[in-house]
């Protein structure tokens, strides 16, 4: 869980890559730098949450003595979580910031459930492209996945078919007879069909056959699978099509029943793979796998041999020559290997390095004073 560590330093570019502690430092490192209000304002409006705007303003009312409360790590851990992009959002940050905040400047206890779920969430995630996931959601609000969709002349031939199909007509026409439709409207004209979730869970069955709302719902969800429709916006019908969406938990790709599936030419793979790895999924493998792991059984056995070098008095030249021995690496082997390996492991400023000088690796450059501001 991220430590909050006020500093008076303010610095951000165009891209708005912050230090350690800020949901988009690309390093997520432990967090030591407390962002201006107006920076987390720009973000938040950035994202598209514009009402949570007065969750940032209260939570930099905090005074100092919220700052020393116990569980203001945990808030911290939350708060951070709030610039992420809300479709990564496993958890409704919105409520939970509000209450959680109230509860620290009232100088309360945040309860147990709420300090295991900070405990759970740690520091916000990696987010490598958030660029990119900013346009993907506004596509997807738009109905657009023409980007990650190639063949759409699959969806217009049966949006066309639809639009001069009598029956579909006189169907709809019996539904609009028996029901007040207009009742369900939202905002927009649109009556949606019930949402099914991740492998085919659906809502709990109603069973008060004689509610005219059930009966409705009933009615409308068989008529949308018929015609495989998402809804209806007023006499329009809202035909499904292919979608590509992020979720909390992995890319979630839907082929409606219609569709006559052929992956290689229906879809921009390259694309899905883009958006998929874009909140920071590694390359994968058989082969990067086992690399993988032999690096990490190196990084230890060279966590112990550094002990063992810094117990004999071995320093310099001496202690490298003797860790690259007990690892069993070839004499020519470059010493930079065993600087990358160690690397993960060193942590602070005046952390000793691995050949045991002081360490003469440059702090984390963070942006200058000339560097412009967020508005």
């Amino acid at each position: 869980m991220a430590r909050y560590t006020p500093c008076r330093e303010r610095f951000g570019d165009k891209s708005f890559i912050f230090e350690a502690g800020h949901p988009f430092f690309p390093a997520l490192i432990s967090a030591t730098v407390r962002s201006t209000l107006q920076q987390d304002l720009f973000l938040l409006k950035e994202l598209g949450c514009d009402d949570c705007l007065d969750i940032a303003r209260s939570f930099h009312r905090l005074g100092k003595r919220a700052h020393r409360h116990p569980d203001f790590n945990a808030l911290f851990s939350l708060y951070q979580w709030l610039f992420t992009p809300y479709c990564l959002w496993c958890v409704d940050f919105d409520q939970l910031l509000r209450h959680a905040t109230a509860q620290v400047a009232r100088g309360k206890r945040l309860k147990a459930a709420i300090l295991l779920l900070a405990e759970l969430l740690g520091d916000s995630p990696q987010v490598v492209r958030r660029d990119l996931i900013l346009q993907h959601m506004q596509d997807v609000e738009e109905g657009k996945y023409e980007g990650m969709v190639r063949a759409l002349c699959k969806y217009e031939q049966k949006e066309s078919e639809l639009a001069a199909n009598a029956t579909f007509r006189q169907e709809w026409n019996k539904i609009k007879a028996l029901f007040p439709v207009r009742r369900y409207w939202n905002k927009g004209g649109v009556i949606h069909r019930e949402i099914i979730g991740e492998r085919n869970t659906i809502s709990e069955i109603q069973t008060e056959w004689k509610s005219r709302d059930v009966l409705f719902q009933a009615v409308f969800n068989t008529f949308c699978q018929k015609w495989s429709l998402y809804g209806m916006r007023k006499d329009h019908p809202l035909l499904l099509k292919i979608s590509v969406n992020l979720t909390p938990y992995g890319t979630m790709i839907f082929v409606p029943s219609y569709w006559s599936l052929d992956w290689k030419r229906d879809f921009d793979g390259h694309a899905i793979s883009k958006l998929h790895r874009s909140r920071g999924v590694p390359k994968q493998g058989p082969k990067l796998g086992s690399i993988r792991l032999q690096r990490l059984q190196d990084a230890g056995r060279a966590r112990q041999f550094i002990t063992q070098a810094r117990r004999m008095g071995f320093r310099g030249e001496r202690r490298i020559r003797w860790m690259m021995d007990q690892l069993r690496w070839h004499v020519n082997t470059d010493p930079s290997r065993l600087r990358r390996l160690l690397q993960p492991v060193r942590s602070g400023e005046e952390a000793r390095s691995w050949n045991g000088s002081r360490s003469t690796q440059k702090k984390t450059p963070v942006i200058g004073k000339g560097a412009p501001q967020p508005p």
